[in-house]
Parts: C-alpha cells; sequence; structure tokens
C-alpha cells in the first residue's frame, strides 16, 4: 500500500466514523436526558450503573485487543482466516470466563433477575461486537461496519421512543429499554458475522497460522496495553459514576452523569472520529520504516483532531460568555452539572491534542517510556481510591486534580516522542 492511498484510506476512515458517532452520540445523549425526566432517581440511577458496569467489565476484559489488533493487523495481512478466527475465540473466552464476575457486580445493582439476564445478553453482544469493529476498522473498512452500526443505532432509538410514549410504568421503561437494547446489539453482531468470510474486508493471502516470533510480540503487546487501558479507566466514566454514587449517593451520580455525558460530547466525538484508525495508519507507516513517513502521518492526524477541537472550543466559549440564570433553573443543570461539565469539556478536549503522542509510543513498543509517563498517573489513583479524595476536597475539586494528572502524563509523552524522535 503506497503511502498516498494509505492516507487517502485514513481519511475515508475517519470520516465514516464521524458520521457514525454523531448520529449515535446525540441520539444517545438526548436519551439520557429525557430518561433522567421520565424515570425514578432510583431506576435511572440502576440504568447509568449497569451500563457503567457492563463497558468498564468489557474494558477491563479485552486484554489489550482493541490496541494491539490495530498495531498488528498490517502484520497480520498474510494470516487473516486465522487472525480472524483467533480473535473471535479469543474474546468468546474471555467473555465467558467473566460472565459470573458480571453476573455477580449486577447482583449488587439489581435484584430483579431479567434485568441480570439481560445485562448479561448486552455484555456478551458488545464483546463480541467490539472485537468485530476493530478488524473492520484495522482495515481500514470502516464504511461497512459503520452503516451497519447507523441502522442498528436509528433502529434502537425508534424503539425507544416508542416505549416512551407509551404510558409504561418507570420499571416496565426500565426493563424495555434494556431488551430494546439487547436486541439492537444481537443484531448488530448477526449483520457484521460475514466477517467469517474474510474476503468481505479486502483481499489477502489465507495461509497457514501466524509464526511464533510474530505472535509473541503481539502477545506481550496485549498485555501491556491492557495494563494502560485498564489505568487510563480509572479515571473515566464507567468507574467513576459507580465510584461517586457509591460515595455521595445516587442523586449526585445521576447529576454527574448527565454532566459527563455532555462534555463527553465532544471527547468521544474526537476519539471515535479517530477511532483505532489513527493506530492503522501508524502501525502501517511503521512496518514500512519510513520516519519522515511518520512524521506526515503524525501531522495529519493532529489536523484532523484539530479541525474537530476548533468548533467544540467554540462551544464552550459561547456556553460561558452567554451563561444565564435560566441555565440554572432546569432539573438536570444545575451549578453542579455546568462546573462539572466545563472543567471536564476543557480537559478531555487539551488531552485530545496529545494523544497522537501516545499512539506513536504504542505502535514504536517504547513500553518504559510509556511506564514513566504514568507513573504521576498511577500515584494519583492510588490516593483517589485508597485515600477517599473525594470525601475531603470534594467533587469539583477532584475532577481538576484527575484531568490535571492526566494532562502531566500526556505532556509526558509528547516531550518523549520530541526527543526520541523529533516528532
Amino acid at each position: 500500500m503506497n503511502s498516498s492511498s494509505l492516507f487517502k484510506q485514513f481519511g475515508s476512515a475517519v470520516n465514516w466514523n464521524a458520521y457514525y458517532y454523531l448520529v449515535y452520540k446525540s441520539a444517545y445523549t438526548l436519551r439520557t436526558i429525557f430518561l433522567y425526566n421520565v424515570l425514578t432517581t432510583d431506576d435511572f440511577s440502576i440504568w447509568v450503573t449497569i451500563n457503567s458496569t457492563v463497558f468498564l467489565i468489557l474494558l477491563w476484559t479485552d486484554c489489550g485487543l482493541r490496541k494491539s489488533i490495530p498495531r498488528y493487523a498490517p502484520l497480520f495481512n498474510n494470516y487473516r482466516q486465522w487472525f480472524f478466527a483467533a480473535m473471535i475465540c479469543v474474546q468468546l473466552v474471555l467473555l465467558i470466563i467473566t460472565a459470573p464476575l458480571i453476573i455477580w457486580l449486577l447482583k449488587f445493582i439489581t435484584t430483579q433477575t431479567s434485568l441480570i439476564i439481560i445485562g448479561l445478553g448486552i455484555f456478551i453482544a458488545e464483546g463480541i461486537q467490539n472485537t468485530l469493529r476493530l478488524i473492520y476498522h484495522s482495515y481500514f473498512n470502516n464504511k461497512s461496519f459503520n452503516i451497519m452500526a447507523m441502522i442498528c443505532t436509528s433502529l434502537e432509538i425508534t424503539f425507544t421512543l416508542f416505549a416512551m410514549i407509551l404510558t409504561l410504568s418507570s420499571q416496565q421503561l426500565l426493563i424495555a429499554i434494556f431488551l430494546i437494547k439487547l436486541m439492537s446489539s444481537w443484531l448488530l453482531v448477526i449483520m457484521s458475522s460475514r466477517l467469517t468470510q474474510p474476503q468481505s474486508i479486502g483481499s489477502g493471502v489465507m495461509i497457514g497460522t501466524i509464526p511464533k516470533e510474530t505472535l509473541k510480540p503481539f502477545i506481550i503487546h496485549s498485555l501491556i496495553m491492557w495494563g494502560t487501558t485498564v489505568l487510563k479507566s480509572l479515571s473515566e466514566r464507567n468507574f467513576l459514576i459507580p465510584f461517586v454514587t457509591q460515595m455521595i449517593g445516587a442523586p449526585a451520580g445521576n447529576l454527574f452523569k448527565v454532566a459527563n455525558d455532555s462534555a463527553l460530547l465532544g471527547y468521544r466525538l474526537i476519539l471515535r472520529t479517530i477511532g483505532s484508525a489513527d493506530t492503522a495508519l501508524l502501525a502501517h507507516v511503521q512496518e514500512a520504516g519510513n520516519q519522515e513517513l511518520m512524521r506526515i502521518a503524525v501531522k495529519k492526524i493532529i489536523s484532523k483532531i484539530a479541525r474537530l477541537c476548533v468548533p467544540l472550543l467554540g462551544i464552550i466559549i459561547l456556553v460561558v460568555l452567554y451563561k444565564l440564570k435560566s441555565l440554572y433553573m432546569t432539573p438536570y443543570m444545575t451549578p453542579f452539572v455546568f462546573h462539572a461539565f466545563i472543567i471536564m469539556a476543557i480537559g478531555y478536549i487539551i488531552e485530545t491534542t496529545l494523544l497522537p503522542y501516545e499512539r506513536v509510543l504504542e505502535v514504536k513498543r517504547d513500553y518504559k517510556i510509556i511506564f514513566i509517563c504514568y507513573i504521576p498517573y498511577v500515584c494519583m489513583l492510588t490516593i483517589l481510591i485508597l485515600g477517599t479524595l473525594i470525601t475531603s476536597i470534594g467533587f469539583i475539586n477532584m475532577l481538576i486534580f484527575i484531568h490535571g494528572v492526566r494532562l502531566v502524563s500526556c505532556i509526558m509523552m509528547r516531550y518523549a516522542v520530541y526527543h526520541l524522535y523529533s516528532i
């Protein structure tokens, strides 16, 4: 694959990610706001906590595949048939092993057997779906998968609206929403299962199994990326929402959910728009062994991110400048929510501009530097979790502390990439 073709595919992948995520996140953010007003406080808390728990455990049990698959996809190009089958089998084994844990955790959230079973079904479907998405995206076939995902999302939101229009009780609506999510997730798995036919996402020679000299670095990379993913997840919503709910209570946890979803609308838009395309692009360039091409690739990724950040910064500035008293008169936009939103939105946007440098270190497998850069972050997590920092300094100050330390690690990575690779 020549450089012009590679950059063209990267651009197409990013555009299709943007189309899908705009539809997905806009719909789900509005759904969160509507449900906050329709469900009771306890039912909304159950909905939030089950979702957070399911996706947090999925993140923790992926064994680093979400970063290692796009990194090693170029190396496995001639072994696609084995690669596809192996990754799906590994994910299924991980999901089966983790199933008792997710059931045990869900029992702490709700005593309803139906919700626990539905939650387990969503957990398994989303795990398989994530692996399928990664493999599609690793070969820049974002268009095919994202069209299927948009169809399923549209159907899910449509049926959710019907359920909200019907005069259901809060409890009945809660179960209906989870059932709709379960059916949507499995529909996408079924639609994208044509991936079992490797030729459907690109040509390539399908021979034998991957040599041990290639497989061993893949396993090591997966395990190290697994560690960094787990560490970073401890300062993100799927961990913080249950943590805040446990430490402060359901009302505060629910308000944090609204603020966090609003702040993540921009951050996740950028992350999901770039998706795994940045790692896939840098991995192809790394295998080409052209350092100048690597600099160009990093600049293209940063350019894409910057174009996404500018309008988001404009929105934040407008919100601050035109902040009116009526802003605090809605049931979900209180001063607490507003200040939390501003802190998280600004922190996330600054962080996104520095993420490409972490991707460079990951692609180059510079694990020692990554470990050093994570030291301040690990120290913060220890104080936060073991020292119950939230109860002594307050939630808003804790958010400032978390995002500050996250940025310190990102800045250290930026310096390391410049010093080591002149990028």
